[in-house]
């Protein structure tokens, strides 16, 4: 594999990062890796050969697929509803655990619905 010079790998990183918060993953752990691979390099700070390797598998991977994609684009889109500011965070959130397949409580699925009727 030919390596990579830092600029490029400072480009895909930056885009990937706008890729996982456009998906609405700025929870997710591969997101937050991103985020400190990217200030590491923009400092001029090296990555030891781990790092550099997971960055480069999370640079070819691409933004992973959520499991309830429907459902998830649907708590997204009523997140960015004008008036649902104050909440967005937390549609996010709830999106976020669904598009990872994890089950909401009793009290989180109402919830959720109640915020969704609100954003209708």
């Amino acid at each position: 594999m030919a390596r990579k010079s830092l600029e490029l790998r400072l480009g895909q990183t930056k885009a990937l990062i706008d890729e996982y918060e456009n998906a609405g993953l700025s929870s997710d752990r591969g997101y937050r890796f991103l985020g400190d691979m990217m200030r590491r390099m923009e400092r001029g700070k090296g990555m030891s050969k781990g790092q550099r390797r997971f960055l480069d598998d999370l640079i070819d991977q691409g933004v992973p697929t959520p499991k309830n994609e429907s459902r998830v684009k649907e708590i997204l889109a009523a997140a960015n509803v004008d008036g649902m500011q104050q909440v967005a965070q937390t549609l996010k959130d709830f999106a976020y655990k669904v598009g990872k397949g994890w089950n909401l409580s009793e009290k989180q699925e109402k919830f959720l619905t109640n915020l969704l009727a609100k954003a209708e």
